[in-house]
């Protein structure tokens, strides 16, 4: 029987050897040719013909992206723009539990200062990693999972200002705001 108290090495459950055993070619999940397509990765960004980012607001998240200090991860700025959207939503389900109730004229200007924060701290995030060179598919893989989950918050938000509740038209703008990103 398993006891909580301390115990000497004679007394730890011994676990099989196939645990312990370091000549297998296996490294964790991974293959060797997965590790090794890791060890390649290259990052590139996805191509935007959006006419505003060229004229106005790549030269803004350029900016955004110098005043970030260089000791800060890019996954954390990816988190603070997210919990911006979290915050909004929070606030949301709050005051507004069925998605039916009118709110304050204050939480849509939250609301939208939170999707503009999140919009400029996401576009920020990978400009910095390049400047620090700390560029990852993790960080690729935890950008594109806060955009995700983003997304279908910011579908919330649209459903509330247009006062659409948890209804089929609701949950299908919610739905529908996944298919934008």
């Amino acid at each position: 029987p398993w006891q909580w108290l301390p115990m000497s090495d004679d007394e730890q459950p011994k676990l099989p050897s196939t645990v312990h055993d370091d000549s297998s070619k296996k490294k964790g999940f991974f293959s060797d040719e997965a590790l090794e397509e890791l060890r390649r990765y290259k990052p590139h960004g996805a191509k935007d013909r959006s006419i505003t980012l060229r004229l106005f607001l790549n030269r803004f998240y350029n900016i955004v992206a110098g005043f970030i200090p260089v000791w800060i991860a890019p996954n954390l700025v990816t988190l603070m723009g997210f919990s911006c959207i979290f915050s909004s939503h929070v606030l949301l389900a709050w005051f507004s539990p069925d998605f039916f109730q009118e709110l304050p004229h204050s939480f849509y200007l939250f609301a939208a200062w939170s999707v503009f924060v999140y919009q400029t701290l996401d576009n920020c995030d990978g400009k910095h990693a390049v400047r620090t060179q700390t560029s990852s598919p993790l960080g690729h893989m935890f950008d594109h999972g806060c955009d995700a989950l983003a997304i279908s918050l910011i579908g919330g938000l649209v459903c509330v200002a247009a006062q659409l509740g948890f209804t089929t038209r609701g949950l299908m703008v919610m739905s529908a705001a996944g298919y934008t990103q």
